[in-house]
């Protein structure tokens, strides 16, 4: 219950000629002061309202604000005292790491602390040396390695999909502010995958994509069935496996120099920087994966 709310509990006790104090705050549950301050209102016929503007204003003001919040959501692990240090360097400011905690709470935002578990169950790590074996006489060269990832503006959140990454060549990559579905998935397939792929690999390439369940969904299987795609075995909770996290991790970096303000300079940003990939900077993660394995 906020103050508000509070108070107007105490005015409608207090119109039916319940006007003691003491009562009001036992009924109420409210503390003697605020009943007290609410109460001398009433007798003097004012309002209980909140008055417009009364309070301590705001010291961190609307665009910094959206940029704090931009922050918060795309490192969620760090504390106060870390975000308000980033903040304030990232932006030439001086904020205090209460004032930035007290804009979080306004913003819904919780303090927690990250549970410990085991990032790994043992039968993780089992199957995880089963497939290392069973790969490790693959040709790297012939696959096209895949992922997802999100970033988050003020005004939303852009995901980028890319089926883009193997040594012989960068696929295009998609942008959407949908969620991705089954059905999405599938179009992004035929879109951007299937048709370049053949050209690249007429001697035949193999598709790597991790477990999510819009990835093994009846329809994308019979998708991929349908167009012949030979589809790698992948084990679970693996993401580091894949080498097209380096190439996230760098584009997210270009992205954050960048500063995009909205959407569309994203949107637009994202795409620049993926298409000023040199030919030599994939090929690298290609041939040391091929190395790493063997």
């Amino acid at each position: 219950m906020n103050e508000q709310e509070q108070r107007n509990n105490i005015k409608i006790l207090f119109d039916t000629e319940i006007t003691n104090c003491m009562e009001l705050s036992r009924r109420t549950g409210v503390s003697k002061c605020t009943v007290y301050h609410t109460v001398y209102k009433l007798r003097n016929a004012e309002s209980v309202d909140r008055k417009v503007g009364s309070g301590k204003q705001r010291q961190i003001k609307a665009n910094s604000a959206r940029s704090l919040f931009i922050l918060a959501i795309n490192n969620p692990r760090l504390s106060v005292r870390k975000l308000t240090c980033k903040f304030n360097k990232r932006r030439g400011l001086s904020f205090s790491h209460e004032a930035v905690r007290i804009e979080m709470k306004r913003r819904g935002f919780t303090r927690k602390v990250a549970r410990k578990i085991p990032m790994l169950t043992q039968t993780h790590k089992a199957n995880r040396v089963d497939w290392a074996k069973s790969n490790r006489c693959r040709d790297w060269e012939k696959v096209i390695f895949s992922d997802e990832m999100s970033i988050w503006l003020a005004g939303g959140r852009v995901c980028a999909w890319c089926k883009a990454f193997s040594a012989r060549g960068m696929f295009p990559i998609k942008v959407s502010r949908e969620n991705l579905t089954g059905r999405l998935y599938c179009d992004i397939l035929h879109e951007c995958l299937v048709e370049q792929a053949s050209v690249l690999y007429p001697d035949g390439w193999v598709f790597q994509e991790d477990n999510d369940p819009k990835h093994t969904c009846k329809l994308a299987k019979g998708y991929m069935e349908e167009k012949g795609m030979h589809r790698m075995d992948w084990s679970a909770c693996s993401p580091e496996l894949n080498p097209i996290e380096n190439l996230w991790s760098w584009i997210k970096r270009e992205i954050d120099l960048k500063s995009p303000r909205n959407l569309n300079e994203l949107d637009r940003e994202l795409n620049e920087v993926w298409n000023s990939l040199e030919h030599e900077f994939y090929v690298h993660f290609g041939h040391r994966y091929q190395k790493e394995s063997n």
